[in-house]
């Protein structure tokens, strides 16, 4: 299941690149940060057809214990409309790893839903994080915290973000012998920084309207595969807000985290420990190709 994860952690940093972005530009805003109204015109989903972003990045693994790369690779995602796609593999180089799985390949996602400003407003909780009720065959309760902002115009206002929300999620796994799980956990957000500038690595272009900030998981022991459900122990991103473009996604967890099952989990985590997953950009567009 560690492909499958993986290319969650895709999606989840992406999947809220709707609100706010348009044909050509990539970015909507006004003067200030803008809320959705009730017509939610400036939450609407673009066109069918309507192109909204397109990323190459550099994917790699390593062991945190030892720094070591045991897969790397690169994966394309392109956002039209609302569907957002995936293409790219990643081989496996470290031979104990390469026993368990030999390549890292990109596929589709469960459908996201997302909560309506409204009901996020309604809730009083922070309201400067989209929020998301399910994401596939997993429902989130009350709501996930999923993507800060994205419409940011003044990141002074975004700088001081630190809560913890208390969430509980409901996994129907597809297992005849284990059809339902359910955890119980708290969901940490927090802006590292604001207003910094930032290269990623392997790319020549400086940012310089980024925003760094962590939404890490605590809890959540008595799921098989936290990591599936986007909950890792450190989720942190490098997020330029004008144009919108995700820089670096950046995770942390044990490799029982991503393992449906738990059958190889044991010995995974004597030999590996912790992963630590770097996703880096390297090129993107906000126009489609000629």
């Amino acid at each position: 299941m560690i492909n499958l994860a993986i290319f969650r952690l895709v999606i989840i940093a992406l999947a809220s690149l709707t609100w706010g972005c348009s044909s050509g530009d990539g970015f909507r805003g006004g003067e200030n940060e803008r809320k959705p109204v009730s017509d939610h015109s400036q939450n609407a989903v673009p066109e069918e057809d309507s192109f909204v972003f397109k990323g190459t990045y550099s994917f790699i693994i390593r062991k945190k214990r030892t720094n070591k790369i045991i897969c790397s690779g690169t994966a394309t995602i392109t956002r039209i409309g609302a569907t957002t796609t995936t293409e790219g593999l990643a081989p496996c180089h470290d031979p104990t790893f390469k026993l368990v799985q030999s390549e890292i390949t990109f596929d589709s996602a469960g459908k996201e839903i997302e909560v309506p400003y409204e009901e996020i407003e309604r809730l009083g909780v922070d309201s400067r994080f989209s929020r998301i009720s399910q994401k596939g065959d997993t429902r989130f309760i009350p709501f996930k915290p999923n993507f800060i902002g994205p419409i940011i115009q003044d990141m002074t206002k975004f700088a001081d973000i630190d809560f913890k929300e208390d969430v509980q999620v409901i996994h129907d796994t597809g297992d005849p012998e284990n059809p339902r799980e359910a955890g119980n956990g708290v969901i940490h957000a927090k802006t590292l920084e604001s207003g910094i500038s930032y290269q990623p690595e392997g790319n020549p272009e400086v940012f310089d309207q980024v925003i760094r900030y962590q939404l890490n998981a605590e809890g959540f022991d008595t799921l098989s595969a936290p990591a599936d459900l986007g909950l890792y122990d450190v989720y942190e991103m490098y997020y330029n807000t004008q144009p919108i473009v995700i820089l670096n996604v950046h995770i942390e967890s044990d490799i029982s985290d991503f393992e449906y099952g738990k059958a190889k989990s044991v010995l995974g985590d004597i030999a590996f420990g912790a992963l630590v997953i770097d996703l880096n950009l390297i090129d993107f567009q906000t126009t489609p190709d000629e």
